[in-house]
């Protein structure tokens, strides 16, 4: 491939990052010199597709630079693509541009560190775009696919697919499996025994879940409903992407505020918006021997707190192989002390002993 074949690409996210892995790409352009960059002046939008270009063809050490740069780079890229996002009338281009290069500059901090040798492809399949998983029985794999399909044991469920329902989430409550989705007002509720699939459409409904065996829902408004019983309110939210309820804990992600996401107390009906240090887009969240464990979709990393949220530790990295995670949105408690994560941009499923 010609890099400036990769730099015109469709301004489509499942095209725009292809090839970012690709080791054999051509430089037609030339941009390089043999003079060095300082790195803190390409914290600049008109620089974004320089830094691409160096990042892509491995011409770092024309830059002065340390890894706290790049680090710091990442970051401030991440920034820019959560404030596009939460823009009405965002530049998607800009958007995927800042986006494709925090993937790069994940690469390349993390390149040489030593890989989890102890992390396993759940499979050999390479998901299209995965954004969620669970497993029931230790032996049914459900993948939800971004090209509205959803995969049991690879095979694609004909009532769940290709319907726009473009489902994005799967929870199992006892003895329901429960698909929601932040594209449409649709979701699917499984009786697993009846093997029965009840769809509903409801334009003023975000999310449905059973709590206590009660069905309950959040509606457009941010209210928390239980049996029909209104419990509470998440308050301000902007373009929710996911729910998680843990326990008695209703996790929200959206797009509100860079580092964070809502907890919701279903006893207490009290909310809270958590404000994260370490983390600067938490996608999604797992509870597992009394610690919490957050996927961080910018810096393809788990992250572990306690019951407190206060930070215990952080493993694995970002890239393409066993052991690593790129733009990892979905993450399950599979029992026997282990998690299974979903990895976007790389179609993998890694299953990790904790």
């Amino acid at each position: 491939m010609l890099v400036s074949e990769f730099f015109n690409k469709e301004l489509n996210s499942l095209k725009f990052y292809k090839d970012i892995d690709e080791s054999s790409i051509i430089d037609d352009l030339q941009w390089i010199s043999e003079l060095s960059y300082n790195c803190e002046n390409l914290y600049s939008l008109k620089n974004i597709d320089f830094l691409t270009y160096v990042l892509l063809l491995n011409y770092t050490d024309k830059i002065k630079s340390d890894i706290s740069d790049f680090t710091l780079l990442a970051k401030k890229y991440s920034q820019k693509y959560f404030e596009l996002i939460n823009t009405e009338d965002s530049n998607t281009e800009l958007k995927l541009k800042c986006q494709r290069l925090n993937y790069l500059l994940q690469i390349y901090l993390d390149k040489d560190k030593p890989k989890n040798q102890l992390v396993l492809h759940l499979d050999d399949i390479a998901y299209f775009y995965p954004w969620d998983i669970e497993i029931l029985n230790d032996d049914l794999v459900i993948v939800v696919e971004s090209r509205d399909t959803v995969r049991v044991n690879n095979k694609v469920v004909g009532e769940l697919s290709n319907r726009n329902m473009m489902i994005t989430q799967v929870d199992k409550y006892d003895n329901y499996l429960v698909f929601n989705s932040c594209y449409s007002s649709y979701s699917v509720t499984l009786e697993i025994s009846a093997d029965q699939y009840n769809v509903d459409e409801d334009d003023n409904c975000l999310f449905i879940f059973y709590y206590k065996g009660l069905l309950s829902k959040v509606t457009s408004l941010g209210k928390i409903i239980v049996n029909d019983i209104q419990i509470g309110e998440l308050g301000e939210l902007n373009k929710a992407w996911r729910f998680r309820l843990i326990d008695n804990s209703l996790f929200v992600f959206d797009w509100l505020k860079f580092g964070s996401c809502v907890i919701f107390d279903m006893v207490s009906g009290l909310k809270r918006r958590h404000v994260f240090d370490e983390m600067w887009i938490p996608h999604d969240v797992v509870g597992c021997n009394d610690h919490f464990y957050f996927i961080d979709k910018q810096q393809g990393m788990i992250f572990k707190y306690d019951s407190e949220f206060y930070f215990v530790d952080s493993f694995l990295n970002f890239g393409y192989g066993k052991g690593e995670l790129c733009d990892p949105i979905g993450i399950k408690n599979i029992g026997n002390n282990m998690i299974a994560v979903s990895s976007w941009l790389s179609g993998k499923i890694n299953v990790i002993n904790l």
